[in-house]
């Protein structure tokens, strides 16, 4: 009897070994790693030809989402020294939605169940030397609960959140697609292809790089 004793807490002391530290090796959690800036980053194929991006929000958007989005933009504006953003709800080119995204959406767009997505239209130059920005939906997905939710540089936090998320992380995140981020593979960086954690709620040397990149010759 004794002898079982000895065998099942030998059993259940690896379990809980394996508990505490193989999370720890596969998803990173030491917290001087996850918020670790890298400087890379990836950009898309086109240029903004007009400045500001005028912007506006549909009315099923809570308020809650609507005031993260704003800091959001705010946050990315500040990195130049003009308006990159300006608010129009009559004559905009980027447009806010918070509702759940169709079947036919995911298959189009080749989405499984994406927290939110930046829909993007270009159009080609006079010249065909490249593309240029023409407009742009940011859509919210219905389906996760957005919270404004406490800085934190553990990855573990996201992990066990239940489909609840950070929306400053995830509207910072869409609205580097629409000024021409691409995702890049570093996971420390907002533009990250997944969500990691809100630490994603500060822009990573490599997210600012690949802005100044885009962006450096409208400087004034």
């Amino acid at each position: 009897m004794l002898r079982n004793k000895i065998f099942v807490g030998i059993i259940l002391f690896h379990f809980l070994l394996i508990f505490l530290f193989i999370p720890g090796l596969l998803f990173n959690i030491d917290s001087s790693k996850d918020c670790e800036n890298g400087s890379g980053y990836t950009l898309f194929d086109f240029e903004h030809r007009t400045l500001p991006i005028t912007y506006s929000f549909n009315s099923s958007v809570p308020q809650m989402i609507k005031d993260q989005t704003v800091i959001a933009l705010e946050i990315w504006d500040n990195l130049i020294s003009i308006n990159l953003f300006e608010r129009n709800n009559t004559d905009f080119t980027l447009f806010f939605e918070h509702r759940k995204i169709s079947p036919e959406d995911r298959l189009f767009y080749d989405l499984d169940n994406p927290i939110g997505y930046a829909d993007i239209y270009r159009n080609r130059s006079n010249n065909g030397d490249f593309d240029y920005f023409y407009n742009a939906t940011i859509v919210f997905n219905l389906d996760y609960q957005f919270e404004d939710l406490e800085f934190s540089c553990n990855i573990w936090d996201s992990i066990l959140s239940n489909k609840t998320v950070d929306i400053l992380s995830i509207a910072l995140h869409e609205i580097g697609h629409v000024l021409g981020l691409d995702h890049t593979l570093m996971y420390s960086l907002t533009m990250s292809p997944s969500y990691q954690g809100t630490f994603q709620k500060t822009l990573a040397q490599g997210d600012i790089n690949g802005f100044n990149e885009l962006f450096g010759g409208y400087e004034i």
